[in-house]
C-alpha cells in the first residue's frame, strides 16, 4: 500500500502502477486528462498501454498538497509517443492527471 512513509523508487512506483492498472476499476480519469486526450486524439487504450507498459519519463515524487505519489510515464502507442501524468493516491487508486 502506498503511504507517506513509503519512499517510492521509480521501479517500485511502476511496479505498483502496473499491478493497480490491471483493473480499470482502480483508475480515475481527471477531467483535465479526458480533455487533453480529446484534444490530442489519444485513445483510452493508448493511455492504458502507457500505464501498463510505459517507462518513467519524469521521476516519482510525493505531492504533499494532494497526498499522492506522482510521475510521468511514456510509451509509443499506436505509432505515437504518449506521455501520461499519473498519481497513486493513499487509497491505491490510479489517477490519470494529464495526457501529453
Amino acid at each position: 500500500m502506498a503511504d507517506v512513509e513509503k519512499l517510492y523508487s521509480d521501479h517500485s512506483f511502476v511496479a505498483d502502477l502496473r499491478r493497480l492498472a490491471k483493473y480499470t476499476s482502480q483508475i480515475v480519469w481527471s477531467h483535465h486528462a479526458k480533455k487533453r486526450m480529446k484534444e490530442r486524439d489519444v485513445s483510452t487504450q493508448q493511455v492504458l498501454n502507457v500505464l501498463r507498459s510505459g517507462t518513467i519519463h519524469e521521476p516519482v515524487y510525493f505531492d504533499n498538497i494532494n497526498g499522492s505519489w506522482r510521475a510521468t510515464l511514456r510509451r509509443t502507442a499506436a505509432g505515437v509517443e504518449v506521455k501520461v501524468g499519473v498519481a497513486i493516491d493513499l487509497a491505491e487508486s490510479v489517477i490519470v492527471i494529464t495526457v501529453i
